[in-house]
C-alpha cells in the first residue's frame, strides 16, 4: 500500500506518494528531484487525527498535514 513522505529538502517540503516496496530505500522527490531515504516516522495530526509518514530525518521538525493543512511539531 503506498504511503506519503515529505521531501527532505527544506526549500521544497512537498509530499510524495511512495510505493510500499520502496520503504527504506532511496527515492527522488517528484518536484525538486532531491534524493532521500523513504524511511518514515508516523506522525498524527492533532487537528484531524490523520496518520502520515514523514522522513525519519525530519521527524522532530514542523510538518503540515496533507489532509487538513494544519502545521504542527
Amino acid at each position: 500500500m503506498p504511503f506519503i513522505v515529505q521531501c527532505a529538502n527544506a526549500e521544497c517540503r512537498k509530499y510524495n506518494l511512495v510505493e510500499d516496496e520502496m520503504r527504506g530505500r532511496k527515492v527522488q522527490c517528484l518536484i525538486c528531484k532531491t534524493a532521500f531515504r523513504a524511511e518514515t516516522a508516523v506522525r498524527v495530526c492533532p487537528q484531524c487525527s490523520a496518520k502520515m509518514g514523514v522522513p525519519a530525518n525530519v521527524a522532530a521538525q514542523r510538518v503540515q498535514c496533507p489532509k487538513c493543512g494544519t502545521v504542527f511539531q
